[in-house]
């Protein structure tokens, strides 16, 4: 298991980050079709799972595949196919806490409109 910073362990160690194969998550559902072996872990109506491609905490890439892609990027290899580098600049987080009438979709879609919030997005820019 490769954890890119403390927080990020401590979350897996506390068991809210599920690390694994999406195949082996059997006891609960599955929010989003993300590549990944990380997974946020949510029990508000029952066991839901969130593939996460980037660590919520430093940003670092978590998943295999987004590894092996960093690694090609720091050799100096192109993104293969019509791949182009991208990045949102941008932050927003909900309060920390426990919230018993949230879910955690709602909490993640509030954390990503505030991280959006402000940037300039045009379509084919760059």
């Amino acid at each position: 298991m490769v954890c890119c910073c403390d927080e990020l362990k401590d979350m897996v160690d506390r068991e809210m980050v599920r690390v694994g194969q999406i195949h082996t998550l059997r006891d609960g559902r599955i929010l989003n079709e993300i590549d990944t072996e990380y997974f946020l872990s949510s029990v508000r109506r029952g066991q839901a799972y969130v593939g996460m491609n980037y660590c919520p905490f430093c940003g670092g890439p978590v998943s295999r595949g987004l590894w092996n892609l960093e690694k090609k990027k720091q050799e100096g290899s192109e993104y293969p196919g019509n791949m182009r580098p991208v990045a949102v600049v941008g932050i927003g987080k909900t309060p920390f806490g426990a919230f018993p009438d949230r879910d955690l979709v709602p909490l993640t879609t509030e954390a990503i409109q505030k991280s959006s919030e402000g940037l300039a997005l045009h379509a084919g820019a760059g």
